[in-house]
């Protein structure tokens, strides 16, 4: 108990206080799931405003590949990437709290594949939060997963996700 006089400060979290856990799944097989660390948080300017945590795919990809479970990822065949969902859980460290964040599906934007969870990780009547993953390929190597954790209009009537899309947060905005 505190006593009098004392007051109790909220103090945030930071992204290395979690770990996040990933299943990758290709037609309903898993692939490979376990732990990813945490490579950073970026914002991606000049070409966008962008902001997403980045979290390392390297040792997930080397053990998809010893295993001989897959051979290699297309670097841009949207048929592949309908096949594949990803779930994603991150756990405090301090606790082993865990908040599921979703399984993501492909949606079927021209670009880089983009994921979509279905539902939203938070809701009002006029903005909803909602999370998307890019999936980083290069060469046909799975290197990274970026998610952004996204502000929408629930008021503007667009169907479309990108017609809604009003900002990322930012990292104090997440760890808070």
């Amino acid at each position: 108990s505190m006593s009098r006089g004392q007051t109790h400060r909220l103090v945030p979290n930071k992204l290395d206080d979690f770990t996040f856990f990933v299943r990758f799944e290709e037609d309903g097989k898993v692939l490979w799931e376990g732990d990813v660390a945490v490579a950073g948080f970026h914002t991606n300017l000049p070409v966008s405003r962008r902001k997403f945590v980045e979290l390392s795919m390297s040792e997930a990809w080397s053990a998809i590949k010893d295993r001989g479970s897959f051979i290699e990822i297309p670097d841009d065949a949207d048929d592949y990437w309908d096949r594949v969902q990803i779930t994603l859980i991150v756990i405090r460290n301090e606790d082993q709290a865990m908040i599921p964040l979703g399984s993501f599906r492909f949606d079927s934007d021209p670009g880089d594949p983009s994921f979509h969870s279905s539902q939203a990780l938070y809701q009002t009547e006029q903005f909803e939060i909602l999370l998307e993953l890019f999936v980083n390929v290069d060469n046909s190597e799975l290197n990274s997963l970026e998610l952004s954790v996204e502000m929408h209009d629930r008021t503007s009537g667009a169907a479309a996700r990108h017609l809604t899309w009003l900002d990322d947060l930012t990292k104090e905005q997440l760890e808070f």
